[in-house]
């Protein structure tokens, strides 16, 4: 029950970080936003952003899974802070934007493979989304 909770809270707390982002964004502070989002790596999954940025997108569930024991409520958190990540990187380096949609979608169609527990129209429509942009 408290590790649920942890749980939950950590994803409460990034979807606030990324609504933040978002915010400074808008107000044309995209330097300051993507800093936010790329705070989030260290801040609420323990890991580096340096070593996710190394990390290749078909190496991702391995890695995840092994060493970091992710589950399916932290992998679609993370998963939104890639797509948040892409999004503000677009603009100014297409190929980052493109790495980060695409661990984005190989974390998004593991979960819709596996949790099998979970209908999801969000992330099916998210999945659909990241492809569009990498085609």
């Amino acid at each position: 029950m408290y590790r649920r909770d942890y749980i939950q809270r950590i994803i409460e707390e990034v979807a606030r970080a990324l609504g933040k982002a978002m915010g400074l964004r808008k107000e044309g502070l995209k330097d300051e936003a993507l800093r936010t989002v790329q705070e989030a790596y260290p801040a609420f999954f323990s890991m580096e952003h340096e070593l996710v940025v190394k990390l290749h997108p078909d190496d991702m569930l391995t890695f995840f899974s092994g060493k970091y024991e992710l589950n399916a409520e932290q992998l679609e958190a993370l998963s939104k802070v890639f797509e948040a990540e892409g999004s503000l990187l677009v603009e100014t380096n297409l190929e980052e934007a493109q790495d980060r949609y695409a661990k984005a979608l190989v974390l998004l169609t593991h979960l819709e493979a596996t949790d099998t527990g979970t209908f999801s129209l969000e992330r099916k429509q998210r999945i659909a989304s990241l492809k569009n942009m990498l085609t």
